[in-house]
């Protein structure tokens, strides 16, 4: 006779994790990173560039992404606002 194992309950994660890890993963391709040297550092200035981002109203990270990338003043403007 087989036992049966149960699974232990898992903790749901905070819908803000779930976007922050989709944007951070799917957007800036963080999985995918081969920095190997002190990777939080990184990590943090993905996530202050998202946080300036959002603090500036942006709701389409990707399409800011872009745009900030293609205009070097408009980046300078978010920066400073």
């Amino acid at each position: 006779m087989h036992q049966v194992h149960e699974r232990p309950e898992v903790k749901p994660l905070r819908p803000t994790h779930h976007r922050a890890h989709h944007v951070r993963d799917v957007t800036l391709g963080e999985d995918a990173s081969r920095i190997r040297t002190r990777p939080g550092v990184m990590a943090r200035i993905r996530s202050v560039a998202l946080n300036i981002l959002r603090a500036n109203g942006v709701q389409n990270i990707s399409l800011a992404l872009y745009a900030n990338a293609v205009s070097f003043d408009q980046l300078l403007t978010l920066g400073t606002a």
